[in-house]
């Protein structure tokens, strides 16, 4: 199985978190044992969790719970996300007990009693002071540790004990991340699906299945959107043809790639080479783009002082 469809997350202190900014490409379906808050601090991403997907702009924010599998995503090339992974021994989550919270700033059904702005400022005011130059670790960990307090006292989430939603289908998604896994590794061969349900043992009833019921897609429109991802990815990163790359990509015909990128991308291949080619992906954290540290820090401050 490869690295990044589960992720081992390093925190960056003894407190088990880890806040960081970033702006969003593609990040692939994956899973961590941590949870996750990401808030939108400008543009637009996308997260697909569990056949659900949810389009996030500037000021929402979601909470993805630990061990959820899903996939971000930017909707507009200029985006900036802060990103806090929270261990879940630091929210009491043990051999017996699972905490399942409801922390998605879209829904106004599930808002919080203190409201969704308090939880958006908290995160905020932790991530400006990380940027700092010489950041306070104790203001920061405060924030945090203020915020995590409020999930408790005032939102919504559930408690399952042993043998509960931490149990559940987790043979299910073992063999998802194979599925994809094997997609992922083998996208570009024509017969990738029928060679995924051999190599899988798998029916193509219960493919499709596994599919959906974790991306919302079927398995052709996943491979089809995978093998976009890595077109995109030639297309910033090296200097093949678009002919070359159409085909390298699957695509049997370049009118047909064409179409499929326009769809995707919103824009042709040739325009998407054109405004990409100065863009290169950070390897070493998936999906990830550069940006600029004092962007970042001003909109951080921005929302940290909003009333």
């Amino acid at each position: 199985m490869c690295a990044y469809i589960y992720e081992s997350i390093r925190h960056s202190n003894e407190n088990r978190i880890k806040l960081f900014t970033a702006s969003m490409d593609y990040s692939g379906f994956h899973w961590h044992h941590d949870y996750e808050i990401v808030l939108v601090l400008k543009g637009q991403i996308e997260i697909v969790e569990n056949a659900s997907e949810l389009c996030l702009d500037e000021g929402n924010f979601l909470l993805l719970n630990s061990r959820a599998v899903h996939a971000i995503r930017r909707k507009t090339r200029d985006n900036l996300c802060l990103f806090l992974q929270i261990s879940p021994e630091l929210l009491g989550n043990t051999g017996s007990n699972f905490y399942y919270f409801y922390l998605n700033s879209r829904d106004a059904s599930k808002e919080p009693g203190n409201g969704y702005a308090h939880y958006r400022r908290l995160l905020a005011k932790a991530g400006y002071e990380n940027s700092l130059i010489s950041p306070n670790k104790y203001r920061i960990n405060a924030y945090i540790y203020t915020l995590l307090a409020d999930l408790f006292d005032f939102a919504i989430y559930d408690i399952y004990q042993k043998g509960g939603l931490d149990s559940l289908d987790l043979d299910d998604v073992e063999l998802f991340m194979q599925i994809v896994d094997y997609i992922q590794e083998n996208c570009c061969s024509q017969d990738v699906l029928s060679e995924a349900r051999k190599q899988l043992g798998l029916g193509e009833k219960t493919l499709y299945r596994f599919m959906k019921k974790y991306t919302g897609r079927s398995p052709k429109q996943f491979v089809l959107e995978h093998r976009i991802n890595i077109a995109m990815n030639m297309l910033r990163n090296t200097k093949y043809s678009i002919p070359y790359i159409a085909s390298y990509c699957g695509f049997n015909a370049e009118n047909t790639f064409y179409r499929a990128f326009k769809q995707e991308a919103g824009i042709t291949p040739g325009e998407y080479q054109k405004q990409n080619t100065d863009v290169k992906i950070d390897m070493e954290i998936k999906g990830y783009l550069p940006f600029h540290q004092e962007e970042a820090r001003y909109l951080l401050k921005k929302y940290a002082s909003e009333v």
